[in-house]
């Protein structure tokens, strides 16, 4: 029998918007959407900031998916005396208000400072043990698949005789796309199903 070794998947932030702020509830979803598989939680970890910094570079609030959290934390921040230079402030004041992008100026510390101080989530990190050729037959898929194709996790409120459920059912449609299909070889590893969307 394989030796098991631990696997650990970085999975994209999946929130729904509900009232005026974004929930996250990726991990109690079945449905994941990978961004990189490691071998070690220290790798996801990192690959998870510098794809987080990335992203927030000339991201709008709401490109960002910002929850009331990390609002709180940003209006903390800002609120501090000498916390930042003139310049940064304005900038994450526009961003704040909604009225302007964080600019393409601010560099990789700033960006990662303002990240260590607000919480601000994009991923997530998932693990499992598997043996050592899935983990190598997982990776190959990923990189043969770049692109994700939108697949929709609906949460059903009824079963099928349209009496209200206590927990909503998770569905997520089906697709004959070979990437699709790929995806789903890898997250099926950490007990899961690809998906890269949640209604409104």
């Amino acid at each position: 029998m394989s030796e098991l070794r631990p696997a650990y998947l970085l999975i994209h932030r999946l929130a729904q918007f509900n009232d005026e702020w974004y929930d996250d509830h990726t991990l109690t979803l079945d449905g994941v959407n990978p961004a990189g598989l490691y071998d070690s939680r220290d790798e996801a970890e990192a690959a998870a900031r510098r794809l987080t910094i990335q992203a927030m570079r000339g991201a709008d609030f709401d490109d960002l998916e910002v929850d009331e959290h990390a609002d709180l934390a940003l209006t903390a921040l800002l609120d501090t005396p000498g916390q930042f230079d003139p310049a940064v402030r304005e900038a994450y004041l526009g961003f704040q208000s909604r009225q302007r992008p964080l600019p393409s100026w601010l560099t990789d510390d700033q960006l990662g400072d303002l990240l260590d101080h607000t919480g601000l989530t994009l991923f997530h990190v998932i693990d499992t043990q598997v043996p050592a050729f899935e983990i190598a037959l997982a990776k190959s898929l990923l990189a043969l698949t770049p692109g994700r194709p939108p697949i929709d996790l609906t949460l059903d409120h009824e079963d099928d005789a349209g009496t209200e459920l206590d927990v909503p059912r998770q569905v997520i449609e089906d697709s004959d796309d070979p990437a699709v299909q790929r995806l789903n070889r890898v997250t099926q590893l950490f007990g899961r199903r690809y998906a890269t969307g949640l209604p409104l």
